[in-house]
């Protein structure tokens, strides 16, 4: 029987070729055809066919790789026409050793209105990697690990003709973990995050930036200032948004934990993090993949402000939470998803309100999407498709799509009071860009007239702060409004521009004391930059109000970076040991290391360690072991720091058989990996773990395996080098993953060896 073409190409991707690469035969892989080959008939319709949305809406295909040059979407942005631009990633996870980058930046336009786009163009191909951008300044700010690009349109003909690196040294240890995706914030500086396992060092005008095992940035281009704005343990963060409010969220992917980002803002030391936080909405589904607040007139009021998130796996789709003010933070809750499919290689990883009010999603469209899970060069990886959908009403009227390049400074102005989010943030971003004393001139008559809003206000400092000026006016209208968002996003300004403006302490202190958690929660973050004595002491002074919970972990987060200055707090001119709240405090939580170091009596001091259930007065700071040390570098990010992995992505690596037991099993999973369902005390995990014996040694593996015997109550014996080497040697011809029978088959076997020993 002759094979037809698609039962050919079948065969070929899941028989004939991993049986070549089985036996060794040397074998040319050439980019892999899409299970989408298979479908018979439109692949596009089938699609359509397949999503399922909420009722009354529609989707449809804005672009295609069938019509344009957009395999591997991973990111989008809106430019001041209203052109669609579109970062393309077909090298990921990396390119092949001598292949050439072929990674393209695209523009897509809908000239005729449709809803389709029917113009392309690449501005800019042969990028590294790029894992974001950000459109500005005639061009695009993109990331290409290890680096930030500027690739700018000198000539004006719609291609980038000039490559600058403005940023390098940005951990590269994992393309899937590389800085990304770009934001703008409110102010008009960028922000884009990094997860796990990189190492990252940048050199700026104001000293080199570290940050490690996850961070936020914020790239001041004025300036040329780079902070890091959020030092957290994330394991992938791909997605973060800006409120109306200027207030932060931040989606981590590999546990699909989402984060109101504002309470993990405040500064700490390197390479401190702060402390881990739950997810503040429902956490149902992961991985996560893009964020975006539904924020457009164009959509139903009931619908407005829902926070979308995307997922890629574990449901493959577009889910909604319903977030509300609740004290210093938020609380959400679940809502029906606005889009889902049930089509496998349905990858959607970004999403954004475009300037018609419709929602745009991008489709990375694969098989294959890990990094880990996978070769490198697996045949399955779809390095040929790619879409971007277009979710709309069709019961209501769309937005005109406006071309800002074309209206005056004072015409922008007016376009601030806009009801949707992104719309202002395309006027700010052009604002940004025109000449400062048109805009300041403008500012001054817009902002202060009779009729503007407080939110109008907001909108003219965040416009000012992107020109590098910090109107003390706006501030001073703010902070007298009556609005607590307002006076805490004023707070948050001030913050920000602290380099330049040096805010008074008593600003902070007026913030601590406000009768509102919000705008207390700001002030807190703000103290915990100043790094001084009277900081601390001001700090404290929150005790003297109401604390919530996030409040009171913010609390804790600002005293742990500024309590080495305890010491001196203690006594003349701060009094931090004569305000009974707050010496109570710092008695309490003070690290043992400055707690011997205060001016108390000596009984006090021993009465105080022998209440906390310290042993020594003047402690030592103890060191990680070596397998420690290895571990949070390898393992942690998973299994988590403590040991208790995460509900039902990855498994705890406590007091279990396979941890207690024979080093065999465990040493096995290490070195070959793991596929398929894991159950582990009862509990279902469905990740996958990938193969460690090349990246680790013998003495690595050893190590890990000893401390993990060791630590969160397992009490087992130590593993050495040598019984690492010979259970690689007894497995040295296994090449697929185990499986949790396999490993039990294995335990199995140990236990019966066991049994027969004399």
């Amino acid at each position: 029987m002759m094979l037809s073409l698609v039962n050919l190409k079948r065969a070929w991707r899941r028989v004939i070729l991993p049986l070549l690469l089985t036996c060794g035969v040397p074998t040319v892989i050439l980019p892999a055809a899409a299970a989408e080959d298979e479908v018979e008939g439109d692949p596009i319709a089938a699609a359509l066919e397949a999503f399922e949305t909420r009722p009354g809406w529609r989707i449809e295909a804005f672009a295609t790789e069938q019509d344009h040059p957009i395999a591997n979407p991973v990111a989008l942005d809106f430019d001041a026409k209203g052109r669609l631009w579109l970062l393309c990633m077909t090298s990921y996870p990396m390119p092949l050793p001598g292949a050439p980058a072929d990674d393209r930046l695209v523009i897509l336009e809908d000239t005729t209105g449709d809803g389709h786009a029917d113009r392309s163009s690449v501005f800019a191909d042969h990028l590294a990697t790029p894992t974001g951008f950000a459109l500005g300044d005639g061009g695009a700010y993109v990331a290409e690990q290890p680096y930030l690009v500027f690739h700018r349109d000198a000539s004006g003909d719609g291609r980038a003709d000039e490559r600058r690196v403005l940023l390098g040294g940005f951990g590269t240890g994992d393309s899937h973990h590389a800085i990304s995706p770009l934001e703008w914030t409110p102010g008009g500086s960028l922000v884009f995050m990094e997860g796990t396992f990189h190492h990252t060092q940048v050199e700026t005008p104001y000293g080199v930036t570290r940050a490690l095992y996850g961070a936020s940035f914020r790239y001041n281009l004025r300036s040329g200032a780079l902070d890091v704005i959020v030092s957290y343990p994330y394991a992938n963060p791909w997605g973060h948004v800006f409120d109306e409010w200027g207030r932060y969220f931040i989606a981590d992917a590999s546990g699909g934990v989402n984060h109101h980002a504002d309470l993990i803002r405040g500064h700490v030391a390197f390479p401190e993090k702060h402390r881990r936080r739950p997810s503040f909405t429902p956490n149902t589904v992961r991985p996560t993949s893009g964020v975006e607040i539904l924020s457009s007139r164009h959509f139903p009021p009931e619908v407005q402000g829902l926070l979308l998130i995307n997922n890629v796996i574990g449901m493959q789709g577009t889910v909604a939470h319903r977030i509300s003010e609740s004290g210093s933070s938020f609380t959400a809750q679940g809502e029906p998803p606005v889009l889902s499919s049930r089509d496998p290689n349905f990858r959607p990883v970004a999403a954004r309100i475009g300037p018609d009010g419709a929602l745009y999603i991008v489709d990375w469209f694969n098989p294959l999407i890990g990094h880990m899970q996978h070769s490198l060069r697996d045949p399955g990886r779809d390095r040929a498709h790619g879409r971007v959908w277009r979710l709309w009403h069709p019961d209501r009227p769309l937005r005109e799509v406006r071309d800002l390049t074309g209206m005056s400074v004072d015409q922008l102005f007016e376009g601030l009071d806009d009801g949707d989010l992104r719309e202002r943030q395309r006027v700010r971003r052009e604002l940004r860009e025109r000449p400062a004393p048109e805009v300041f001139a403008a500012l001054a008559r817009w902002a202060f007239e009779p009729e503007r809003t407080v939110r109008d206000q907001l909108e003219a400092l965040w416009v000012a702060q992107s020109h590098g000026h910090t109107d003390l006016r706006l501030i001073d209208r703010l902070w007298g409004s009556g609005v607590p968002q307002a006076r805490a996003a004023a707070l948050r300004v001030a913050c920000e521009s602290r380099r330049d403006l040096r805010p008074p302490l008593w600003l902070w202190r007026k913030g601590v004391g406000d009768e509102d958690p919000r705008v207390r929660l700001e002030a807190l973050l703000a103290l915990s930059h100043e790094d001084t004595p009277e900081a601390l002491v001001t700090a404290l002074l929150a005790l003297d109000g109401d604390l919530d919970e996030p409040l009171t972990y913010v609390l804790r987060e600002t005293f742990d970076t500024l309590q080495h200055h305890a010491p001196s707090a203690w006594g003349e001119p701060h009094h931090l040991g004569r305000i009974p709240a707050a010496r109570a405090y710092a008695l309490e939580h003070l690290h043992p290391h400055y707690l011997s170091r205060l001016p108390l009596p000596e009984e006090e001091l021993v009465d105080v360690h022998r209440r906390r259930g310290l042993d020594d007065p003047v402690p030592e700071i103890p060191q990680l072991s070596p397998g420690h040390s290895l571990y949070l570098t390898h393992c942690a990010a998973c299994h988590q720091p403590d040991g208790q992995g995460l509900p039902g992505a990855y498994p705890p690596v406590i007091q279990t058989r396979r941890i207690l037991g024979s080093a065999e099993p465990l040493t096995a999973l290490i070195l070959h990996g793991v596929t398929g369902e894991l159950n582990v005390l009862g509990e279902t995990y469905h990740s996958e773990m990938p193969a460690m014996g090349e990246l680790l040694s013998d003495g690595e593996i050893a190590e890990i395996l000893t401390f993990i015997r060791g630590s969160w109550g397992n009490e087992a014996d130590a593993v050495s080098e040598e019984e690492v080497a010979e259970i690689r040697r007894r497995h040295s011809s296994r090449r697929a993953p185990w499986t949790d029978s396999d490993l039990r088959s294995l335990e199995e076997i140990e236990e019966k060896a066991g049994d027969e020993q004399p």
